[in-house]
């Protein structure tokens, strides 16, 4: 259905007569890109993908409030031109929040083919993130209808050197799957899992590391994902000489410039130990709450911890 601009600008006027004298007021930007669409006025029909996305952008910084005020000139807006969504992720950052770790079992053939099972304490070393961010029109509520997730891609295979098949073959995965709302919780959790050193590191030990893409995306339409501006992260695994035992296997997170220009570092090493007699199975149990200084052997970074309905960190 097309927007005519005509009566688009009498339905403000009506709610705003004044609004030709305030040259700073909210509606300029979405105005300006409206005129831009259609300098000549008129009838504005569908737009293009990168005009609505852009649209969809602007209108998305409008106040809350103001969205409100202007309601009924917005909706005939929103319906003709294909606008979605009140309001977007924006204003990302992310904290270290928890560290746990569980134990566990893994099982192996012995030299004279026997099963046999070891006990493993810890199993998984496990470090929590949370990114957190706002609504870009003030009211949370209007992320209602909006997915988030993360995207990550392996720039080489996880199961290559320095590590073995533990690490697994896929290089490029989406977590959640699917789109299913719920942008309004405002926080989306990240456990990044690390199998105990000794189990994922090749055997004989070689350095070297592997690094990831993670990106966190948004999207207003269940199809679409955008990548959230400021939502990119380098994580970083590898295995280096050092330490107590002459290894050491490290994971970092950090900022990816230029996208995401908000400082942030947090990077642990843990001694790698002798490895296993074979490639175990692993079996893993629930993580509990644990000290990293306990673990590691040398740590950077802040753990801030934060729970759902605490203050977000700014």
């Amino acid at each position: 259905m097309p927007l005519s601009l005509t009566q688009f600008m009498t339905d403000i006027v009506t709610v705003n007569p004044n609004l030709s004298r305030f040259k700073d007021s909210s509606l300029e930007p979405l105005l300006t890109v409206l005129q831009m669409i259609a300098p000549r006025g008129g009838t504005i029909g569908m737009p293009s993908a990168n005009q609505r996305e852009n649209l969809q952008n602007v209108y998305a910084q409008m106040p809350y409030d103001k969205q409100q005020k202007y309601a009924r000139a917005l909706q005939s807006m929103k319906t003709g031109l294909g606008i979605v969504a009140d309001a977007i992720p924006c204003n990302p950052r992310l904290i270290f929040k928890q560290f746990q770790v569980s134990t566990g079992t893994y099982s192996y053939l012995d030299a004279s083919g026997v099963r046999q099972t070891s006990a493993v304490q810890p199993l998984h070393y496990h470090h929590v993130f949370e990114l957190l961010y706002d609504s870009s029109n003030g009211n949370d509520r209007s992320l209602q209808r909006v997915s988030t997730r993360e995207s990550v891609r392996f720039r080489t295979l996880p199961s290559g050197p320095p590590f073995n098949g533990l690490m697994g073959n896929t290089q490029t995965f989406v977590q959640p799957q699917g789109a299913a709302g719920g942008a309004d919780a405002c926080h989306c959790p990240d456990d990044h899992s690390t199998i105990e050193p000794s189990l994922i590191a090749a055997n004989p030990r070689v350095e070297g590391s592997l690094v990831a893409e993670q990106k966190y995306q948004y999207s207003i339409d269940g199809v679409n994902w955008v990548d959230m501006e400021g939502g990119q992260f380098l994580i970083e695994k590898g295995i280096r000489k050092g330490g107590p035992t002459g290894w050491l296997y490290y994971f970092s997170k950090k900022n990816w410039l230029p996208g995401n220009q908000r400082n942030f570092l947090m990077e642990v090493e843990y001694a790698v130990n002798a490895p296993p007699p074979i490639l175990p199975a692993t079996v893993p149990k629930a993580p509990a709450d644990a000290n990293i200084q306990q673990y590691a052997h040398s740590f950077k970074g802040t753990l801030v911890p934060w729970a759902y309905g605490m203050s977000r960190p700014g």
